[in-house]
């Protein structure tokens, strides 16, 4: 079974999780040093004494020094800045200082915290100046100017003033040609598309152009813009910007993965070289499960087979991933267990026997069959995510004998011939795949390990009157039927130890409409003609003709579209040159148009990836 590894935003949480603030940190946690008491270990306040009331309690003393400590930069909650006191050493003073809005601040007497004053110190018309940071009573600053700050050590109340605002000086900016802004407002609407959040993303500035790509955000709950720009050092640069805009950011080998300080949201942003542009992904912050998800894993199970059997757990693995739209779209439930144990393995196998599956170690991995044979299971560990990955499906063996019966439905239903296609009897297993009907192609797989299977095969066709012929543009090795209605393709394919055949309805080019008549399936098989796709077959619904093919021997969809356009039948008038589009699904696609010259019938070209080896070349044809 393929495993597609999600744009592993799914999962940032397992690599990030040594990004949040260290608790001990005062700059992010706002906690004082270590060595300050916790409240239950020291008061706060200083004893006090009337002197008057009684004449047995010593006068006040008051502490030899009084210090502003805090997060600005001149003390960075290490240095004290000092206070001016009266000669009582009751009342202490600083004017004019220069706060910044987000610095926090306490007061503190002799450089130590047994006496300290913090925001509940503050009198009602000082506390309503700042805000309380949290549970260390800091005194958060939420205008930048300058304060002026005095405490009564007898009373411990503490007044401050506000003076004049700080306005930061404009910097001196050279005369540069304006380019395009951060499209900040579009990108935050995309942002709470796909994930309800209003978390601002920090700006990636200076590319020449910027694009956003709406369709990640509907299809797969991610907000993806494109950053133009020549910048190889543009990683580098936004990690930075993320880290002073107080995000938990880690530079990876594939670019940079950061979480929101509000953990609603995370990013990851990559430089691609090949289209010089800096890519910014976001998406919703959900962190991985660290203890294996019975229930949630069971549910997928269910909705992928149907099946309520319980598959046992693998433990110890860092962190879990659960998969689901594979369930729904292929039938299978997936979990991958990140974990450095290269040996899990054999591990897991001894679950699974221990719980009584039947289980076999192959080269692909652990392959186990449940006790009631409702459910098949394959466990694999990959070692370029360092994760054990288990994939469950409904058990279905395949059949041991050729299947007369299905395969000649298949064909039928691929081609629309009765044609009976001659039996392969060496295989141990037999695979229908009808992923080609709607090329009108049918794929059967015939399990064997005889490596002369195609030999064998062969023979069996030429027996039953078959004749053999090659094409060498796609399908290699075939053999038409005596009647000439169907053509089988035969190879053997090492990699997965079977004999594939692939079966589809033989039309010789230039067929379609009545002799002399121009038609879209006339002109289609002329074009797979001029192109040298003699082996096309052409499907005809009303008055369109359509045809699909994957290819294999093409690394571009660019050069692929460029090649089936400009070596089209000379009849053909360019309409629309090739050019790049997104499909509905997101996907990069190219295509081009070209029409008769008398313009009554167009052929539309569309080139795209089907996976990503194989490119697909679809053409239609229809009248304007």
């Amino acid at each position: 079974m393929a495993k597609a590894k999600y744009l592993s935003l799914l999962a940032l949480s397992a690599l990030l999780v040594s990004c949040g603030p260290s608790t001990s940190d005062p700059t992010t946690s706002v906690e004082e040093p270590s060595s300050e008491p916790t409240t239950s270990e020291v008061p706060t306040t200083a004893p006090t004494s009337d002197p008057t009331s009684d004449p047995t309690v010593p006068p006040f003393v008051g502490p030899s020094s009084v210090g502003l400590i805090g997060s600005m930069t001149e003390s960075n909650w290490e240095t004290d800045i000092p206070l001016t006191g009266d000669s009582e050493g009751k009342i202490w003073t600083l004017s004019d200082y220069p706060f910044s809005a987000g610095d926090e601040w306490k007061l503190r007497a002799d450089g130590a915290w047994d006496w300290q004053w913090s925001f509940d110190n503050l009198d009602e018309a000082s506390a309503a100046l700042f805000e309380n940071a949290g549970g260390y009573g800091n005194v958060k600053v939420l205008t930048s100017a300058y304060y002026s700050i005095s405490v009564n050590a007898e009373t411990d109340v503490v007044s401050v003033v506000k003076g004049e605002d700080i306005v930061p000086d404009e910097p001196d900016t050279p005369d540069v040609p304006e380019g395009p802004s951060w499209p900040g407002e579009e990108f935050q609407a995309l942002v709470y598309t796909a994930t309800g959040s209003e978390v601002v993303v920090p700006a990636f500035e200076g590319a020449s152009s910027y694009e956003l790509v709406p369709d990640y955000a509907s299809y797969f709950g991610l907000a993806v813009i494109f950053c133009y720009t020549d910048d190889a050092e543009a990683e580098s640069k936004y990690y930075d910007v993320l880290v002073d805009a107080g995000w938990y950011a880690e530079k990876t080998e594939d670019g940079i993965a950061a979480i929101d300080p509000s953990e609603e949201i995370m990013l990851e942003a990559s430089y691609d070289p090949e289209y010089s542009s800096f890519d910014i992904y976001v998406g919703a912050y959900n962190p991985l499960p660290t203890e294996w998800p019975a229930e949630e894993f069971q549910a997928l199970v269910y909705e992928a087979t149907g099946s309520e059997v319980v598959v046992p757990a693998y433990e110890g693995a860092s962190a879990y991933e659960l998969v689901p739209d594979y369930a729904s779209l292929m039938g299978i439930a997936v979990i991958f267990c990140y974990t450095d144990d290269v040996e899990a393995e054999s591990k897991y196998y001894d679950v699974l026997v221990d719980a009584g599956w039947y289980a076999e170690k192959t080269e692909d991995g652990v392959v186990a069959i449940d006790p009631s044979e409702e459910v098949m299971l394959q466990g694999l560990y990959d070692p370029e995510y360092g994760s054990f990955d288990i994939y469950v499906g409904v058990y279905s063996p395949l059949p041991t004998e050729w299947p007369t019966e299905d395969v000649q439905a298949l064909v039928y239903e691929a081609t629309g011939s009765e044609v009976v296609v001659p039996a392969y009897e060496d295989g141990y297993a037999y695979e229908l795949n009808d992923s080609g009907l709607e090329y009108g192609e049918a794929y059967i797989y015939c399990y064997t390990e005889d490596v002369e299977a195609a030999t064998a095969y062969e023979e069996v066709l030429v027996a039953a009157g078959w004749e053999l012929f090659v094409d060498e543009e796609w399908y290699g090795t075939c053999a038409i039927d005596p009647s000439g209605e169907l053509v089988v393709s035969y190879e053997y394919a090492e990699d997965y130890g079977s004999l594939d055949l692939c079966v589809f309805a033989y039309e010789e080019p230039g067929e379609g409409g009545e002799e002399g008549e121009v038609t879209p399936e006339s002109i289609l098989y002329d074009y797979l003609d001029s192109i040298g796709l003699t082996g096309g077959s052409v499907t005809v619904a009303g008055d369109e003709a359509y045809f699909a093919y994957k290819i294999t021997n093409f690394d571009s969809i660019q050069e692929l579209c460029e090649v089936a356009t400009y070596n089209a039948p000379t009849y053909l008038t360019l309409a629309v040159e090739p050019t790049q589009d997104e499909l509905t699904t997101g996907g990069e696609c190219w295509y081009s148009v070209l029409t008769t010259e008398d313009n009554t019938i167009a052929v539309e070209v569309l080139t795209y990836w089907a996976t990503e080896t194989e490119p697909v070349l679809q053409v239609l044809a229809y009248y304007l």
